[in-house]
């Protein structure tokens, strides 16, 4: 929704006095423009002694399933990530708050765990990360990677940026099959890089397809999270990411401006 320009929450009020907020809520409708928006496909697949790990009830909770069949299917349309910013949403999930602030503070106090307790860098690992069997130049020295659908990440940030790459990468756009991957230094490089220029978060690659590929010789967990929700797998073996599908939105603002009343 924030992408598209309708914001994070519905309007308040939502009719109001004389109906002014729904008939500003219907022009604005009326005046959107229908976009394509690109829907991914991961795929995560495990060795034979291999499980998937969930957070239900601030428990962690065996996926049964997916754990049988060694492998587990998610749809993607915001973004994608695997390493230290996924164990913190993983951890968060069993320590969630009834405020937003006292959210924010544990997200806080999560992200302040892993400068005591290192997570492991992305090489100790990940074997390799591809495209069109092309191996990527995705500086595994650092603790995280995300595949961006949209311009958001981590509570509203444009980490991808709108400017043109120097490398020829062109600004995120969520309906022109591309997913962005981008390789980050550690988490706290994403709410300061609003004020750095992005520095710790490096540009890897705009493509229609990656494949992961883990170490064998790796026998700890690693995490990943899609959309937001933090999983935990240990013996993973790979992971696909693929465009799925494409579905019609409605982004707000358009060229024939046109108004109602009731």
């Amino acid at each position: 929704a924030r992408v598209c320009g309708w914001g994070g929450f519905a309007p308040k009020p939502l009719i109001g006095k004389q109906m002014r907020s729904f008939n500003k809520t219907m022009n604005n409708l009326l005046n959107s423009q229908t976009c394509k928006f690109d829907v991914w496909k991961i795929e995560i697949l495990l060795k034979n002694n291999g499980e998937f790990w969930e957070i239900k009830n601030k428990r962690e909770e065996l996926c049964s399933s997916e754990t049988k069949e060694k492998i587990m299917v998610h749809q993607m349309i915001n973004y994608f990530s695997i390493g230290a910013d996924a164990n913190i949403a993983f951890e968060f999930a069993k320590n969630r708050k009834r405020t937003q602030l006292g959210n924010k503070l544990e997200y806080v106090r999560q992200g302040l765990k892993q400068l005591v307790n290192a997570p492991p860098k992305l090489r100790s690992y990940i074997e390799k990360i591809q495209s069109n069997e092309t191996e990527l130049p995705a500086k595994l020295g650092r603790k995280f990677l995300v595949w961006q659908n949209i311009g958001s990440y981590g509570g509203g940030m444009d980490i991808w940026g709108k400017n043109k790459s120097s490398r020829g990468m062109v600004p995120q756009q969520f309906g022109d099959e591309l997913l962005e991957l981008m390789s980050v230094i550690s988490p706290a490089y994403v709410p300061a890089s609003k004020f750095s220029g992005r520095a710790g978060i490096r540009k890897v690659s705009q493509q229609d397809n990656y494949s992961i590929t883990f170490k064998d010789s790796w026998d700890q967990s690693v995490y990943f999270q899609v959309d937001g929700e933090g999983y935990r797998a240990n013996g993973i073996r790979a992971i696909s990411i693929s465009r799925d599908y494409q579905v019609q939105v409605l982004r707000k603002g358009g060229k024939n401006q046109v108004s109602m009343s009731l």
